[in-house]
């Protein structure tokens, strides 16, 4: 994957940060993982972190990039120390030494997950797309959270494997520097505009 941590805080962060939050503040923070720190699981690494070294959680957003592609904010928590200072204390999938944090003073997890929001950086049906794809792969696969929802199950299995080959060939694409106006992955001859992205079956 090309995602990262932004350089910057560029027009297109703020514009993300006001999606989410009234008055958006973002800060650069520390990663900094514990032994004990598992991916993926932050909620849980900061109470456990809090109820060894004192200080709180605070939840927000941390902020990535594809340069060019798109941003993404997803939902986060981080230690405040109980001298106030900022750590990111969960290890990451991508190989960053900080992430761009945007606190968020409203919400908190409640053994459910927020789904990322994501704000494509060109106007390129094939970004948007990927994204609107990603959204619905990450929405399958969170259903079982819900006490009432079994999750992946043989009724949406399909669906979720369309998602998922769907956004594969759509992310080889973009890593290949691809856009709407380039012939698409299936190799019909015509460009992707005019192809896959007017057969997507999205009532799927």
């Amino acid at each position: 994957m090309n995602t990262t941590t932004p350089s910057e805080i560029s027009k297109a962060i703020i514009k993300l940060g006001t999606r989410l939050v009234s008055k958006p503040q973002f800060t650069f923070v520390d990663i900094v993982p514990e032994m004990y720190s598992i991916k993926n699981e932050c909620y849980n690494n900061v109470e456990y972190k809090v109820k060894e070294d004192g200080g709180k959680i605070q939840y927000g957003w941390q902020i990535w990039e594809w340069p060019s592609v798109y941003i993404e904010a997803e939902f986060h928590a981080i230690w405040i120390s109980p001298n106030n200072d900022l750590l990111d204390i969960t290890p990451k999938d991508y190989d960053v030494t900080k992430i761009l944090f945007l606190t968020d003073l409203i919400r908190k997890y409640e053994n459910r997950t927020i789904d990322n929001v994501r704000l494509p950086l060109k106007d390129d049906k094939l970004i948007k797309d990927y994204l609107e794809v990603a959204k619905r792969v990450n929405l399958i696969s969170t259903q079982g959270e819900s006490p009432n929802n079994p999750g992946i199950t043989t009724v949406n299995l399909k669906r979720y494997e369309y998602w998922i080959s769907l956004k594969a060939q759509l992310q080889l694409m973009l890593q290949n520097k691809l856009s709407e106006y380039d012939l698409c992955f299936c190799k019909s001859g015509k460009k992707y505009k005019n192809c896959h992205s007017k057969s997507i079956n999205w009532t799927f």
